[in-house]
């Protein structure tokens, strides 16, 4: 049988509309823009496929590298090609013989070298390929073609774009691939997808939806037996979501009275995805610090509230009632709907899933609830109807879950009174968990209870203490009945079912177990499409998928969410289409117009006027700069290429940018500049550059699309902080008065702020630029300020703030100052009385 599979999976591992995809990306240079779940990878997996056998068969030269894939990217794309074709043993991943092999930072200048000449195909990552390609160790013509992961992901000064105008320009004529399953990017902001096929050197779009009618036609002629399995919520998850409803509702109602912010087609229900997240930060992003603390505290509000509905219906009961306690203590005295009264239902809900308190006078006795989650008992009854079928033993049940989290809890829960024991198991952590708050050093009476606790809360906390008494034997007696409860039917399902993630690696687990019952537990539009596209690769048997999904829920509210998003994302991409115009060509180098310095010699009556892109005079060279290989991960470098300055990679032991000989730049993003000042790692930097550059520069450099504001008005206190980063900044400046800080709005107004911070000086040298900072090499700046010093002069007798800088520029130190005349002291502080002083003072004999 197993054998039959296989060859029948070979027969059928691409569709037709996966073959005119492949086939379009090899006739034109395009942007391929994916449904989710369509088969991406087996797509580029064939790509790379080709690539090595095409080299193999005509003994061409050339490597196509993959860029812009993440860690479980590159995972799954190798995976893929080991399941498409696993007799070739190089397609295992994580041997020494990988397909497609990985060039990192780890690898040796000579290894990379080798790896570019010798391979078909490669992963390489942004800032590596940027430094090979710039200082010219990578030929653009030994590469055959570049294809690009997450294509959304482009900008003009990204990564990925700055590569590929690197090989554009630098004569690489080799095809460009760029991949995307993420439609809703391209329409999130203006003329997106213009910009990214600018940035990509390519005019060609393909746009694949679901509802396209060449994927249509393959997915419904071999579609799976589906059976959907609608749910009701507990009760109590029903009144917990309605309360949940209803604080988003009224956190809308009060974002929308925010000027700034536009909430036409804010909606409550779009409250519990993370896409109303991204549209409210984008709006508020540009005015932020303005924005006041009570908004910014309903945004964050929001953020927790979704985070609810998430767990409400994959946490058990007693996970979701612990969640929500933590939640008060952390965040109760600054959530501003901890205090609504729907805030209130939810407590009491989640409270009611656990427990019920039974009260009698002063007294009180704690009933368990553990309800438990509806969805265990229906998989259960699936699993024991899969038992009872003869039909299929020999593959394996696959239960798709939402993450790992859900896969550990299905874990222990599915077996015969699975879940009866875990709820019990979780209930008496609970109960330890109230004895160890009962052992803190909170303020508490003689009975144990917290003295500024409601009387009612008294009673239910002595009740759930009273109740972790008996801790022990519960403990002792489930366990016993764990050890007892095994069975054949126990042991059926820790044989045949098994519990996988929703994941792009977890995918694959369809092809390579071939089962015949799938459960789908978290409804997800990708692993519904990949069951689709797994069953019409397929043609042996129906396949039956169980789909457990709760109506109506915020599961259900999710998927409808981001199905109708999807649709609307891909309808605008189309009409986009239509109206674009480009004019890009992708075979032809793109021309740059550099920045240039004239030469002191050309004549004062040439003409310097160079319209229309014409050729630089002679006697003119493009500024140089010297950057930093670890700056590569930032968009700078590639602003900077763009303007047409000279880029230089080389590592740089001080400083992240050499401007000229004597200036040096140490560049800071906002979360940067944070953690340095806090790490202390600043300090040190900027020590190093005023020891060995003339002109130490700090630039400070804000998002071009948010605020060019450090913090905001409402965030400066009365009273100064040490620990603020603007005391931090100025205790910075005092202690190294020679460093300059720099304001840069964006990355644009930084290029600029280099021109006119490099006119008039020379250009830098790279070998000597490399060798600052090493051992054995003198600091060219000026000497360290010694600061201990300054400020002992500033406490000397007739020093004050006008005099003590005179007085230190002549002295030069202590000792100086000592051997100086009364003269000479007169004339450097302008004022007889203060010399007098400070002389007699430093020559007055002491005596014990």
């Amino acid at each position: 049988m197993e054998e039959g599979q296989e060859t029948r999976h070979k027969k059928h591992v691409l569709l037709n509309f996966q073959r005119d995809i492949i086939d379009s990306a090899i006739e034109n240079d395009a942007l391929f823009v994916l449904a989710p779940g369509l088969g991406l990878y087996q797509v580029v997996a064939v790509l790379l496929k080709l690539q090595d056998e095409r080299r193999k068969l005509s003994g061409e030269h050339g490597v196509t590298l993959v860029i812009g894939a993440d860690a479980t990217q590159r995972t799954t794309l190798q995976m893929e090609l080991n399941r498409i074709y696993p007799s070739e043993e190089r397609f295992v991943p994580d041997t020494e013989s990988e397909f497609p092999k990985q060039v990192t930072a780890d690898l040796s200048t000579t290894d990379r070298l080798g790896l570019y000449a010798s391979s078909s195909c490669l992963f390489v990552t942004t800032r590596i390929l940027v430094v090979d390609l710039l200082s010219e160790r990578l030929d653009p013509k030994q590469v055959s073609g570049i294809i690009v992961i997450n294509a959304h992901r482009l900008t003009d000064s990204s990564g990925e774009a700055f590569i590929i105008k690197l090989y554009k320009t630098k004569g690489g004529e080799g095809y460009i691939r760029a991949f995307s399953e993420s439609p809703g990017s391209f329409t999130s902001e203006f003329a997106k997808p213009e910009k990214v096929l600018k940035a990509l050197h390519v005019q060609n779009l393909q746009i694949w939806p679901r509802f396209r009618n060449a994927v249509q036609d393959d997915f419904e002629n071999k579609a799976p037996q589906l059976v959907e399995v609608s749910l009701a919520a507990d009760p109590g998850a029903s009144i917990i979501y309605e309360a949940i409803a209803e604080l988003l509702d009224v956190s809308v109602k009060e974002l929308r009275k925010h000027e700034r912010l536009d909430t036409t087609d804010l909606s409550p229900s779009q409250g519990l995805t993370s896409a109303f997240d991204e549209t409210v930060k984008k709006q508020l992003a540009p005015v932020w610090h303005t924005v006041s603390p009570k908004i910014r505290q309903i945004v964050a509000d929001m953020r927790t509230l979704r985070s609810l509905a998430n767990y409400l219906l994959k946490f058990d009961a007693i996970t979701f009632l612990k969640y929500l306690e933590n939640l008060r203590v952390t965040d109760g005295s600054k959530s501003a709907w901890m205090f609504h009264s729907a805030a209130h239902v939810i407590f009491e809900a989640a409270k009611g899933r656990v427990y019920k308190i039974k009260q009698e006078g002063q007294t009180a006795e704690v009933e368990p609830i553990l309800e438990e989650l509806p969805k265990w008992k229906a998989l259960m009854d699936i699993l024991y109807e899969v038992m009872d079928d003869k039909k299929d033993h020999d593959t394996p049940v696959l239960v798709f879950c939402d993450d790992e989290f859900t896969c550990e809890q299905l874990q222990k829960v599915i077996r015969p009174d699975g879940a009866k024991r875990y709820m019990e198991a979780q209930y008496l952590k609970y109960l330890a968990s109230k004895v160890e708050k009962a052992q803190t050093g909170v303020k508490r009476s003689s009975s144990g209870i917290p003295v500024n606790m409601a009387p009612q809360s008294q009673i239910e906390e002595s009740a759930l203490r009273a109740q972790a008494k008996e801790l022990g034997a519960l403990e002792k007696q489930a366990n016993d009945e764990q050890k007892n409860g095994s069975d054949k039917t126990d042991e059926w399902f820790r044989e045949h079912v098994r519990f996988v993630p929703s994941n792009s690696v977890g995918y694959i687990s369809l092809w390579e177990n071939c089962p015949s019952y799938v459960v789908v537990h978290d409804p997800d539009i990708t692993l519904i499409r990949q069951l689709e596209l797994y069953c019409a690769q397929h043609d042996y048997s129906k396949v039956r998928v169980y789909l457990l999904r709760y109506e109506p829920s915020p599961e259900l509210d999710k998927y409808h969410s981001r199905l109708l998003r999807e649709r609307s994302s891909f309808e605008d991409l189309i009409k986009a289409k239509g109206s674009m115009a480009l004019n890009i060509s992708s075979r032809t180098n793109t021309p740059y117009i550099p920045i240039e310095r004239a030469d002191n010699s050309a004549s004062a009556n040439s003409i310097t006027r160079k319209g229309g892109g014409r050729a630089a005079l002679p006697g003119t060279e493009k500024i140089r700069v010297i950057v930093d290989v670890r700056e590569f991960m930032s968009h700078l470098p590639a602003v900077l290429y763009s303007q047409g300055y000279n880029i230089i990679p080389i590592t740089l032991e001080v400083g992240d940018y050499v401007l000229s000989p004597e200036i040096c730049v140490e560049r800071k993003t906002i979360p940067d500049l944070r953690g340095s000042l806090q790490s202390g790692r600043l300090y040190q930097q900027a020590e190093a550059m005023c020891k060995h550059y003339s002109i130490a520069i700090l630039l400070i450099e804000f998002d071009g699309e948010k605020a060019f504001a450090l913090q905001s008005s409402a965030e400066l206190g009365e009273d100064i902080q040490a620990g603020h980063i603007m005391s931090r900044l100025v205790l910075l400046c005092l202690h190294h008065p020679r460093l300059r800080l720099v304001w840069s709005r964006s990355l644009h107004a930084t290029a600029d702020i280099f021109r006119q911070i490099k006119a008039n000086y020379d250009e830098p040298d790279p070998v000597t630029a490399g060798q600052v900072g090493l051992e054995g090499h003198a600091g060219t700046g000026e000497p360290t300020i010694n600061t201990t010093a300054l400020e002992m002069l500033r406490r000397l007798p007739g020093i004050n703030e006008n005099n003590f800088r005179d007085v230190s520029r002549e002295a030069g130190s202590l000792s100086g100052l000592a051997s100086m005349s009364m003269e000479k002291m007169i004339q450097v502080m302008g004022s007889s009385t203060a010399g007098k002083r400070l002389y007699e003072f430093l020559h007055q004999k002491s005596t014990m």
